[in-house]
C-alpha cells in the first residue's frame, strides 16, 4: 500500500505539472496567435481549441504527436540501458501493484463465497471432484464477472502508461570521411492525455486496494483462512454433500457448549455471546438429530 500511495502521488504531481505547462502554452499561443503565427493564420489560428490543446500537450501520444522532455547522450551503452528502464520501468512497477490488486480482490471474493453459507444453502465449489452436490461454475480463481473487467482494466492501464512516457530512437549517418558512421540517440517523450488517463486509473486502483485492504466481512462464520481448510479437511465422506446444498449455522446445544458447523439439514441462527465448541462424545442436540458434515473446533 505504501508503494501504491507513492506511485499515485508521483503520477498526480506529474499530471498537475503537465497540465500547468500545457495550459500555459495553450493560453499564450491563443492570445498571441495572430502576431506570432501571422503567416499561418488561416491554418493554425483558426484551429479548434481541442486540436490546439492536443498539439501543445502531446495528445494521445505516438511517434509524431508526443512532446520531447529530454535527450540522452548519443552512442553510449548507458543511454541504451536508461532508455530500456524508462520505457518499461513504469509498466514493471504497475505489474507489481497489479499483483496486490488481484490478491486483495481474490481474498474478498473467497470470503464472500464462504460467508454466503451463513445466509443461504449453497453448494461448495470444488475443483477436484465432480457431481451435482458441488459447484464448478468457473475454472479460474475469480468468477467471470469479476475477472474479465479486471483484465480489461489491466490492459488499458498498461497501454496508457506505455503511451504516457516512452523513448524514441533517432538514427542518422555521418557521411564525413571515407567511411560513413551511423549514430544513435534516444529522446524521452511524453503525452498528456495518456498520463492523465493513467493517473485516474491508478487513483481508482488505490481506492479499490484501500477498500479491499480494510474490508471486513460481517457475520458469525469464522474467517476463511485456516477455518475453511480445516473444516474441509475434516470431511471424510463426500456422500454427505447433498444436491440441495449445505449451510453453516447453529447445530444445537450440548452439555457444556453449543455447536456450529456445516450441515445438510436445517440449521439455526448463531446465538451471540454463547460458547461454541466442536463435537464431543457427550454432545446431544436439542432439536433432533442433525447431520454434521464439518465442524469448528
Amino acid at each position: 500500500m505504501a508503494l501504491l500511495f507513492i506511485c499515485s502521488l508521483a503520477m498526480l504531481m506529474g499530471s498537475i505539472v503537465v497540465a500547468y505547462m500545457a495550459g500555459s502554452s495553450f493560453s499564450y499561443q491563443k492570445a498571441n496567435c495572430k502576431t506570432r503565427y501571422d503567416r499561418m493564420y488561416e491554418t493554425y489560428c483558426n484551429e479548434s481549441d481541442t486540436t490546439r490543446l492536443a498539439q501543445v500537450s502531446g495528445g494521445w501520444g505516438g511517434f509524431n504527436s508526443s512532446l520531447q522532455a529530454a535527450s540522452l547522450p548519443p552512442d553510449k551503452l548507458s543511454s541504451e540501458l536508461l532508455s530500456f528502464c524508462i520505457s518499461n520501468g513504469a509498466q514493471f512497477v504497475y505489474s507489481l501493484l497489479y499483483l496486490m490488486l488481484i490478491y486483495n480482490i481474490t481474498l474478498i471474493c473467497q470470503e464472500k463465497d464462504w460467508g454466503d453459507l451463513e445466509t443461504r444453502r449453497r453448494h461448495l465449489r470444488c475443483t477436484i471432484v465432480t457431481g451435482e452436490a458441488f459447484r464448478e461454475d468457473y475454472l479460474l480463481q475469480l468468477p467471470k464477472y469479476v475477472l474479465f473487467p479486471i483484465m480489461g482494466y489491466s490492459v488499458l492501464t498498461h497501454w496508457m502508461i506505455g503511451e504516457a512516457l516512452q523513448t524514441q530512437e533517432s538514427v542518422w549517418r555521418d557521411t564525413k570521411g571515407d567511411h560513413p558512421i551511423e549514430h544513435s540517440q534516444y529522446i524521452i517523450v511524453y503525452a498528456a492525455y495518456p498520463l492523465w488517463a493513467a493517473t485516474v486509473l491508478i487513483l481508482f486502483m488505490t481506492g479499490l486496494c484501500w477498500w479491499a485492504f480494510t474490508y471486513r466481512r460481517e457475520g458469525f462464520i469464522p474467517q476463511m483462512f485456516g477455518s475453511l481448510r480445516a473444516c474441509c479437511a475434516a470431511t471424510s465422506e463426500l456422500d454427505d454433500f447433498t444436491p440441495d446444498g449445505i449451510q453453516w449455522g447453529d447445530l444445537g446445544a450440548g452439555e457444556k457448549f453449543r455447536h456450529a458447523g456445516l450441515s445438510a439439514e436445517p440449521v439455526g441462527k448463531i446465538h451471540p455471546n454463547e460458547l461454541y465448541a466442536g463435537r464431543g462424545e457427550h454432545s446431544k442436540q436439542t432439536s433432533g438429530p442433525v447431520r454434521r458434515l464439518v465442524h469448528d473446533d
